[in-house]
């Protein structure tokens, strides 16, 4: 067809001018269209395109119009329907000869919309009529608009799964109500070991199911979800598959848990169920009942019994393996499992513990994880809980906060392990399925009450055996105190967190129950579309509330007292805080490697001057019943003297004399005596600086305070030094140190070697100053007998004796090495050489043992390996004093620290100090070393005796004495010069005897 050239290609046809949607669909069901304006001028023929327009409107609508002709039309009908302006376009329209075509085509419009409106009325009333009828005929319309599945149970293996859209074409009648998906080969328990369950269904289906291992279980039937919803107590999505395609589905995931947790609740229904269709059979009646969370869903109770016993006879053939498993968890007969079943294994406020740790116990509060995630794709709901890798298990355990007993959370998760595994191999586990469990149980009850023993009292004092449990382990032999409360006060990251609640478990992973199928809708991910699967949200069913002796989770996380404990005595840990006094530092140790402690140093034994033992006992037990006494009567009567509150209630005692005369011995054998702990100090726990001095001080003074100690600041000659005009430093360390002693409560022993440097403000403080003299011959020879008896007793005590000990034999070595030492001029031995001596000499017969042949004489402890400490001993003091050119006790007279040479005759009575003492000593110093060399070396028979000895020793030092026996000062200096010449003359001698 040819177009004019006029034309222009505007618009004139009615389908394409009125573009509409009621045009539109008006469009659809017309079969002629109105010719347009351009092909009637074309012919020539204006008017009469124009009344034939007018009368028969119909006739006006052909088929000769062309998409062209459209396409050029449309712009300027849009334009014309739609444009405020019809004064300027309305001129156009006549000008073309189109008006009474516009009018015609108006009055088509109306027609049309009228009719519309009609139809619509006329449905409205019909519907509002059928809801007029009543609730029945609703039911009944509602009914034909809900799916009735098919009542069967299909197996269908897991890689057989089809997505969503496959099966659109099957109407619910031909879809199963409930779809088993399996895996092949799997199995829980023994195909030949079925148990003595009483099975409804048919025995070869009970072997179909133990062959055929499900994996899921896809549930489509309504009423049944329905049904389970109200029984259970549980959200089963219904109202999110009623919002969706009939076909969709919910599907339960292994292991299964609301089949597992309400099998029984889910059997007992069955009987309502029955009883209500019989009813319904008896009335008479429409078997109806209504489900979902909601619209008010129709179905009818058979269609609900159906459905219900084809889930029975899931739970009584696919589930029974899992049933089984239960059931051997439950009697703890199960060896082994695998890892999709721990969910099993481990319930709520079950009791486990660690296969590398069974001293402790803790109780399960929650778990999750042990399951593959369904997706990988996340959206902002679950990025708020982290991926689990392995089953997560959530645990308890109780501890002491120094106040209550208080719960502490620990977290174990169990990698992904393949096959089956030995349930007392994994990490945790409860302790139940223990060889041992039974005694596990008895330790860990035992080990709780140890703790409330050692936690119920503010401190304990014990002896510590074994290694701590800490970062850095050590060995540790000695005396320690147990004071939680305040190890957590010293040792902020020992405290348990106060703040523990449900948010503090791991939350689950809901990856594991998300599923996400391909479906029609591009970018979409919702659970059910286009018929897609739901899976069920069985999180929530890791607790079951339904348990008895499960606690309420704030009745568990609440402080507890020892009395409100019960049987959860068995979560208290086996470990401690404690203090252990000899290396002053806090440690974590074991309870079971704590005992009481032997107080078996003997204050008898102590080789002092028994006056000074008297002394200090009755300073010692006065102070402590004072105070041990209640009230008022907190101190003696001489401790509230001071003119200051508080000033003065402390007993201090200074120990001085030389090295290894038992200063260290008496504080320990005090505190033995009065059975409280010994807390030795030295200045490194202190420091240097005056306030780091002070603060150092303090907290040890307040340490041992709290706990009742003897406190011993052993060598303590920085704190007590002189102070001076230049050194303000340790003027300050003095000046802190004296002033802290004046408010400190206890009983503190300072002890030092050089008691001559001391500051004279020391004196007035000092409640008894005690000196121990050098050990003479008959204190040397009582502490041989001590060690001796000692040495007997380890070796009673150990049950094994490989050597003999020829008690006289060393006895008799004591009484010459002493000698022999006085008659050299060497320093004798002190306590602490002659308990060096013994441990060396024990060692030297051990190696002997060691070393014996079949046939060999049974070594003997005796002279012999004492001669070879001797020498070794004697050699180094030689060498010291040709280095330091003289002995220990003339250096240290010379420099002023002590004089090892002073005797005390009695208590308060002692010999008085001379101003010719220095020079005295020095002759007979030399005297005593010119003689030494013309002696003659003495025998070692046993013929010996001690009052020779004795003799010689007073005829050793009669020459030298005479020179100060007198006090006279002008007969001292006479005397002086009389010996000396005596010793030029003797030296003279010497040299010609050895011409």
């Amino acid at each position: 067809m040819e177009k004019s050239e006029s034309s222009g290609g505007h618009p004139s046809l009615l389908n394409e001018a009125m573009a509409t949607p009621s045009l539109a669909a008006t469009h659809t069901s017309t079969s002629n269209k109105i010719p347009t304006a351009v092909e009637d001028r074309a012919n020539g023929d204006h008017s009469e395109a124009n009344a034939k327009t007018a009368s028969e409107p119909n006739e006006c609508i052909s088929d000769n119009d062309e998409s062209e002709t459209i396409l050029q039309t449309r712009p300027l009908m849009r334009n014309l329907l739609y444009s405020r302006d019809w004064q300027r376009e309305i001129p156009k329209e006549k000008r073309w000869g189109l008006v009474k075509l516009r009018s015609r085509q108006a009055m088509l419009h109306l027609g049309y919309t009228e009719n519309r409106i009609s139809d619509l009325e006329t449905k409205l009333g019909e519907l509002q009529e059928k809801l007029e009828k009543g609730r029945n005929d609703y039911k009944d319309q509602k009914r034909e608009d809900c799916p009735v599945f098919m009542p069967a149970l299909k197996w269908t293996p897991i890689d057989e799964l089809r997505p969503p859209g496959e099966s659109d074409t099957l109407p619910p009648s031909q879809l199963p109500a409930i779809e088993i998906l399996y895996s092949e080969g799997s199995t829980l328990i023994d195909s030949q070991d079925h148990g003595q369950r009483d099975f409804t269904s048919d025995p070869y289906k009970y072997q179909e199911a133990i062959d055929k291992f499900p994996e899921r279980l896809r549930i489509r039937s309504w009423p049944l979800l329905g049904h389970l919803e109200k029984v259970c107590g549980e959200s089963f999505s219904l109202s999110t598959l009623v919002s969706h395609e009939p076909r969709s589905a919910l599907v339960l995931l292994r292991p299964f848990k609301a089949l597992v947790i309400f099998e029984q609740v889910i059997r007992d229904s069955v009987l309502g169920v029955q009883k209500e269709v019989d009813n319904m059979k008896a009335k008479g009646k429409i078997n109806t009942i209504l489900t979902g969370s909601g619209d008010p869903l129709a179905f009818e109770w058979k269609d609900l019994l159906a459905d219900l016993k084809l889930l029975i006879e899931v739970m009584d053939t696919a589930m029974q393996p899992t049933y089984k498993l239960r059931q051997s968890i439950t009697e703890a007969t199960l060896e082994d499992i695998s890892f999709p079943d721990l969910w099993h294994l481990f319930r709520i406020g079950d009791v486990i513990t660690r296969r590398d740790a069974k001293h402790q116990a803790f109780k399960v509060l929650g778990i999750a994880g042990g399951r593959e995630p369904l997706t990988t794709r996340m959206n902002s709901e679950e990025k708020r809980s982290p991926p689990i890798y392995g089953f997560a298990i959530d645990c308890m355990s109780i501890t002491y906060d120094g106040s209550f007993y208080v719960p502490r959370l620990h977290k174990f998760i169990i990698s992904k392990f393949i096959g089956h595994k030995k349930i007392h191999a994994l990490e945790v586990y409860p302790i139940s399925f223990d060889p041992d469990g039974s005694a596990i149980k008895d330790q860990l009850m035992s080990n709780g009450a140890k703790y409330t023993d050692l936690t119920r009292v503010p401190y304990s004092h014990a002896m510590f055996r074994g290694r701590t449990i800490d970062d850095t382990p050590e060995e540790i032999e000695g005396q320690i105190v147990i004071d939680v409360a305040m190890a957590l006060r010293t040792e902020p990251d020992w405290r348990p967190p106060s703040d523990l609640n449900k948010g503090n478990l791991t939350k689950p992973d809901l990856r594991e129950t998300f599923l996400i199928q391909p479906c029609k809708h591009e970018g979409g991910h919702t659970e059910g579309c286009c018929g897609g699967d739901i899976a069920f949200k069985d999180q929530t069913l890791n607790i079951d509330q339904r348990n008895p002796k499960l606690k309420a989770f704030t009745e568990l996380m609440r402080p507890r007292t020892e009395g409100e404990l019960g049987d959860d005595l068995i979560l208290l840990p086996n470990s401690v805080h404690g203090f252990v006094l000899r290396i002053r530092k806090w440690v974590t140790v074991q309870t079971q490697d704590l005992s009481d402690v032997t107080f078996d140093n003997d204050f008898n034994n102590l080789m002092m001057n028994e006056k000074q033992k008297q002394a200090i006992l009755a300073l010692v037990e006065t102070h402590e019943k004072a105070r041990l006494s209640p009230g008022a009567n907190k101190h003696s009567i001489g401790a509230s003297l001071d003119l200051v509150t508080g000033k003065g209630t402390g007993l201090i005692l200074l120990l001085h004399g030389e090295p290894g005369v038992g200063k260290t011995s008496t504080a320990e054998c005090v505190a033995d005596r009065t059975k409280r702990p010994l807390f030795p100090i030295t200045c490194g726990d202190i420091g240097e600086a005056a306030m780091e001095v002070e603060r150092n001080l303090q907290h040890n003074f307040r340490l041992a305070h709290r706990w009742g100690c003897v406190l011993l600041l052993d060598e303590s000659d920085i704190f007590l030094a002189k102070r001076n005009k230049t050194d303000l430093r340790r003027n300050a360390v003095t000046s802190v140190f004296l002033r802290s002693l004046d408010y400190y409560a206890g009983i503190l022993f300072l002890t030092t070697n050089r008691v001559g440097g001391i500051d004279p403000a020391f004196k007035s403080r000092i409640h008894l100053s005690v000196f121990y003299p050098r050990l003479d011959l008959d204190r040397t020879q009582k502490l041989f007998d001590v060690f001796l008896r000692k040495t007997k007793e380890e070796q009673r005590k150990s049950g094994v004796s490989t050597f003999d000990i020829k008690s006289k034999e060393i006895s008799r070595f004591a009484k010459n090495n002493y000698r022999s030492l006085k008659k050299s001029g060497f320093n004798t031995w002190n306590g602490r050489q002659i308990r060096n001596a013994f441990q060396t000499a024990i060692a030297l017969v051990e190696y002997d043992v060691s070393q014996m042949q079949p046939g060999d004489p049974k070594p003997y402890l005796g002279k012999k390996q004492f001669e070879v400490v001797a020498e070794g001993s004697r050699q180094f003091d030689d060498y010291l004093m040709r280095t330091l050119q003289g002995r220990d006790a003339d250096i240290a007279i010379r420099d002023q620290w002590r004089d090892d040479t002073f005797e005390l005759q009695e208590l308060g009575h002692a010999t008085p100090l001379r101003n010719e003492l220095l020079t005295t000593r020095k002759l007979k110093t030399k005297f005593r070393s010119a003689k030494s060399e013309l002696s003659v070396t003495e025998s070692d028979s046993e013929s010996d005796s001690e009052e020779s000895g004795d003799e010689e020793e007073n005829g050793e030092d009669q020459g030298v004495s005479a020179a100060i026996k007198s006090g006279d000062p002008k007969s001292s200096g006479g005397n002086d010069m009389a010996e000396y010449q005596q010793f030029l003359e003797f030296q003279a001698m010497k040299r010609a005897m050895g011409k």
